[in-house]
């Protein structure tokens, strides 16, 4: 039972001591988050309870002239702790056991796809979890927990690089190499931050005045000898790290062509919208109208819901190739050809409609294919 949040589901780590066993329940903040916002209400006013966050349940009564809610201070810093993995939503069904973390035969806590969270939330929850055990007698069952029994859908799915790769003092030096060859240092710098762990420090000690005048070396011989772009993916890690790197260039490509500014101004705004459409409707099998969208990018490019981050991070608006297709009293409508690239190996090209709304961020509205 949570002590510092309403309900029976969401718990603050550090104070909340959830059970080891309870972790492998965790759903990722993409799927939390809509259902938090459309279940509690939240209040900016002091109180002197012992909650974490003023919110309370949405009264679901029939009684359609409720008061506005009030509390857009509280809200956001609920979805920020959320997104940063210190608070946490379980999933409270077998269906979702093991699908973004799991506990290995070892008794160490596996997250599946350390990108659903926000700034190193996976490694915070990681060792929440550490704590967790720490705190417990496990001299009965081997001195650790016990493994988490996944769902047959989930057996077979192969499992990710440890964290500790993702974030080491190597991805931190790829990074450097790829900021001093793509003339975006201060780019690559944001990636090894967002990383967290050792990658600043790796990234920092390559970008030292003497590491750097090599870096700089390197990269003009392998200009001139015509190698083009170092292949900064050849790395899981980088792969990884790289994901950020098609933003910083649409922001740049936004700001040069004075065209819609979301991807400068509200980028995380925008990623929100993507997120939240692919998880509730697009790759939604059960939607009454986006169910069969759902199967065509499932059948076409190899995308669900247990891979959205995969196809999330394609989707990016880029002003400069949008065209404009109308103007509403909600905002102006664009549409938008990406080629997306499934997990089984094929690219396809996928128009996605935008609409950029009167308070000036750009939202996904939906996804047309064009193909099978």
């Amino acid at each position: 039972m949570s002590f510092s949040l309403p309900g029976n589901d969401l718990y603050y780590l550090p104070r909340d001591d959830l059970p080891p066993e309870k972790y492998d329940e965790i759903i990722r903040p993409v799927f939390a988050w809509p259902k938090i916002d459309s279940n509690y209400v939240f209040d900016d006013r002091m109180h002197f309870g012992f909650q974490l966050i003023n919110m309370r349940q949405r009264a679901f009564n029939g009684y359609t002239h409720q008061l506005p809610p009030h509390g857009p201070r509280e809200r956001e810093k609920l979805k920020n702790m959320i997104y940063r993995g210190e608070v946490v939503m379980l999933g409270g069904f077998s269906g979702t056991k093991g699908e973004l973390f799991y506990i290995d035969e070892q008794g160490e806590l596996i997250c599946r796809d350390p990108r659903a969270f926000n700034f190193g939330g996976a490694q915070d929850v990681i060792r929440e979890y550490k704590r967790s055990v720490a705190r417990r007698d496990y001299s009965s069952r081997g001195g650790k927990p016990r493994p988490t029994v996944l769902p047959g859908s989930l057996s077979g799915v192969k499992q990710p690089a440890a964290l500790s790769t993702l974030n080491s003092k190597a991805a931190g030096w790829l990074l450097a190499a790829g900021g001093i060859y793509n003339g975006n240092p201060e780019g690559f710098r944001q990636a090894a931050q967002q990383l967290g762990g050792d990658a600043p420090a790796g990234y920092d000690q390559m970008m030292s005045e003497q590491a750097k005048g090599l870096l700089i070396a390197g990269a003009s011989v392998a200009a001139g000898l015509g190698m083009g772009r170092v292949n900064i993916a050849g790395d899981n890690a980088m792969r990884k790290a790289a994901a950020a790197k098609p933003i910083i260039d649409n922001k740049g490509k936004a700001a040069r062509n004075n065209s819609v500014v979301n991807s400068l101004r509200n980028s995380a705004e925008t990623q929100n919208s993507i997120d939240k459409k692919l998880a509730t409707y697009l790759l939604n099998k059960h939607h009454p109208v986006g169910s069969s969208k759902a199967e065509w990018f499932d059948s076409a490019l190899g995308f669900n819901q247990r891979n959205l981050s995969e196809l999330s991070k394609q989707i990016i608006f880029d002003a400069s190739k949008a065209v404009k297709i109308a103007e509403t009293r909600f905002g102006n409508k664009y549409d938008q050809t990406i080629a997306i690239a499934g997990m089984n190996g094929r690219i396809i090209n996928v128009k996605f409609c935008w609409i950029e709304n009167n308070d000036g961020v750009v939202r996904l509205v939906t996804a047309l294919p064009t193909k099978k």
